[in-house]
């Protein structure tokens, strides 16, 4: 089982979804059961962490959220170590002040949202990915439905 963390994020009525995250197993929050309990959404994400190479700190659990989007995770990017500083630099100016962790994960995330979100730039990112899925999620449902998922 993955101990390291876990998190939850849902898109409810507001223009911005929820998250929840913690450092330790879901199993061991109190909270959660209760959380859960009052949540009503017609789209959730979860995730669990088992740490690789990154601190166990409530900022690298996972969803990543920024405004509208969530992302997951689950996984390692290959090579990431070696490429880090090359990605990081690659991230717009006005989004790099909204990384709050240090994992490979949250990276990809503004790097995706620097580049936009489209099929063109989530394609080849799917053949880059490593060894696990990636999961980005938009989803609007006041107008419009919108759901954008790699899996």
């Amino acid at each position: 089982m993955d101990g390291d963390g876990f998190g939850v994020g849902w898109y409810g009525s507001r223009v911005t979804p929820g998250v929840y995250r913690s450092i330790q197993p879901a199993w061991n929050d109190r909270n959660l059961r209760d959380l859960a309990a009052q949540i009503a959404s017609p789209l959730f994400l979860a995730h669990v962490r088992a740490a690789t190479e990154t601190a166990v700190q409530q900022s690298n659990s996972h969803p990543f959220r920024y405004g509208k989007w969530l992302l997951v995770h689950n996984g390692v990017i290959d090579n990431f170590q070696q490429i880090k500083r090359e990605l990081v630099l690659a991230i717009a100016p006005e989004l790099y002040p909204a990384i709050e962790g240090t994992t490979d994960s949250e990276i990809m995330f503004y790097l995706a949202l620097t580049f936009g979100l489209t099929n063109e730039i989530v394609n080849p990112l799917l053949s880059r990915r490593g060894n696990y899925p990636l999961s980005i999620v938009h989803y609007q449902f006041l107008n419009e439905s919108l759901v954008q998922a790699v899996v």
